[in-house]
């Protein structure tokens, strides 16, 4: 991180909104408990995904990757006032700890986990209902969220996908495994005639694509 840079990440992170005191909480408890609090999205990511909902008030989410439902309680602050959240989760033993996050978060209402392989669980699903994607599951499975998604997602809506500046590895030499991944899938999009897109080199990175 250069010089500097924490600081004026702190700098920012004082002087924006807070709007959910749920989430600093959240935040404390995912680095005590979790076994890696990495996985989760924090402060400047969740307000900026909390904002992209707010803008685009969806009806229906889907958010591929619940881990422990930070990034979930942001999206679903945006909702329009009957939408819906689907979060997809391969690990059922967080089942009761999400019941209480979201139980306390008071959107039990709004949010719908399946356990289970994410693959299969989309496989199921009307993606074309959505209008908000969210990636943050398997990495070296990004490449096929990302195709199934864009085979059926409809026009003008956003996919989101989480991790793909792979801690700065992407720019490497003679890259091999997720880092490999993640820039092939990036390039991959940036020449997908069927989206627009921005790297925002936020936390880990951000790919946010528009379908067109």
């Amino acid at each position: 991180m250069p010089i500097g840079q924490e600081r004026l990440n702190y700098y920012c992170e004082q002087l924006s909104s807070h709007s959910n005191p749920l989430l600093a909480s959240q935040e404390r408890k995912i680095g005590l408990h979790s076994t890696d609090p990495s996985l989760s999205s924090d402060f400047s990511q969740g307000r900026l995904l909390n904002f992209i909902s707010k803008i685009i008030r969806p009806k229906r989410i889907l958010e591929i990757g619940t881990f422990w439902g930070y990034a979930t309680i942001c999206f679903a602050e945006g909702l329009c006032s009957e939408g819906q959240i689907h979060t997809l989760e391969k690990n059922s033993t967080l089942r009761p700890i999400l019941e209480e996050i979201f139980e306390n978060a008071k959107i039990t209402d709004k949010v719908k986990v399946f356990y289970g392989p994410a693959l299969e669980t989309m496989n199921t699903l009307n993606l074309h209902s959505y209008d908000l994607f969210f990636v943050d599951a398997g990495k070296r499975e990004y490449y096929q969220y990302y195709e199934i998604i864009i085979q059926s997602a409809k026009k003008g809506s956003i996919i989101i996908l989480d991790n793909v500046l792979w801690k700065g590895s992407v720019i490497n030499q003679n890259l091999k495994g997720i880092p490999k991944s993640m820039h092939d899938l990036n390039q991959k999009i940036k020449s997908d005639q069927r989206v627009e897109n921005f790297i925002l080199p936020l936390r880990d990175g951000l790919n946010i694509l528009t379908v067109l």
